[in-house]
């Protein structure tokens, strides 16, 4: 089989233009050079938005840890009113001798937005509990109790020149409507 290789080679040289890689190529298998679909604007926009409230989600367990109401991420992420808002629940929880321990997990949509406002809806899993920080027991009479569950969370986000903050929440303790 080979020596009938030899034989062919010149005739398969002119008929590739005088070079048998040249003629070889031809017979590869296509590369693809089909880019990846360009993200819409719109589809950017939800993408920072829901970022933007993740991070606030982060900002506000990483605050709550230690109830500390100056929290550099605080700002970072959320403005007023919700930004004074949390502010004075984590004043109110240190003095209190309060702290927060777990977790939240959003699984948030954007519901609503234009150019510089938008509603995300998230049906959080809320592990986050309230604790005394002397001795990490439960604080009684918590909404929702001390379990974790499922909290509707729906908040108003806005565009600031930093980026899109949380100025809104409203939570629905302990269910998550068809929606969320």
């Amino acid at each position: 089989m080979k020596s009938h290789l030899r034989l062919l080679a010149p005739v398969l040289a002119l008929l590739c233009g005088g070079a048998l890689a040249g003629c070889a190529s031809e017979y590869a298998p296509p590369t693809s050079t089909a880019r990846q679909p360009t993200p819409k604007p719109a589809e950017l926009m939800r993408e920072n938005i829901l970022n933007a409230f993740d991070a606030q989600v982060a900002a506000f367990v990483h605050a709550s840890e230690t109830s500390d109401a100056n929290d550099p991420a605080l700002p970072a992420t959320t403005v007023d009113p919700l930004l004074s808002t949390v502010r004075q629940n984590l004043s109110t929880q240190l003095q209190q001798g309060i702290v927060s321990r777990g977790t939240i997990t959003p699984q948030a949509h954007v519901d609503s937005m234009t150019a510089s406002s938008a509603v995300v809806l998230s049906c959080s899993w809320d592990a986050l509990i309230e604790v005394y920080a002397a001795d990490g027991q439960p604080v009684p009479g918590q909404p929702g109790g001390i379990e974790p569950g499922y909290d509707a969370v729906r908040t108003t986000m806005v565009l600031t020149p930093q980026g899109w903050k949380a100025s809104a929440s409203n939570v629905q303790i302990g269910s998550c409507p068809p929606g969320y």
